[in-house]
C-alpha cells in the first residue's frame, strides 16, 4: 500500500475553495487553476508546492511526489480462514482473476 495521505500533506490544497469552484485544472508544474463560475472567464491560478521558509531565502519545494515507501510485504502469510474464504469465492471470479489466482 501506498501512504498518499503523507504525499498530501506535503501540499497546499488549503487554497483552493473546493465547495466553491466549478471548474479545475491541474499543472504538471504544480500550479493548479480553477474557476468558481461557468459564466466567467477568469482563472484563479494558486501553486500547491509547499512554502519552506530558511533563514536566507524562501525556498519552494517541488511539488514532484515522490514513490511513498511500501507499508505492507508480498510475503504476508495469510490466516486458514482467509485462505478458506478466498477458495470458496474461485466460482464467483472472472476468468482472468481465476488463472491468476489458480498459479500463485
Amino acid at each position: 500500500m501506498r501512504d498518499y495521505l503523507s504525499e498530501a500533506n506535503r501540499l497546499r490544497f488549503d487554497c483552493i475553495p473546493f465547495t466553491k469552484v466549478k471548474v479545475i485544472q491541474y499543472s504538471v508544474d504544480g500550479s493548479v487553476g480553477y474557476k468558481t463560475s461557468f459564466a466567467s472567464d477568469n482563472w484563479t491560478v494558486c501553486n500547491l508546492a509547499v512554502q519552506l521558509r530558511s533563514a536566507a531565502k524562501i525556498q519552494i519545494q517541488p511539488a514532484v511526489l515522490s514513490k511513498p515507501e511500501i507499508m505492507f510485504h508480498a510475503k504476508t502469510q495469510l490466516s486458514a480462514e482467509k485462505v478458506k474464504y478466498l477458495k470458496s469465492m474461485l466460482d464467483y471470479m472472472p476468468e482472468p482473476d481465476l488463472d491468476y489466482m489458480k498459479h500463485c
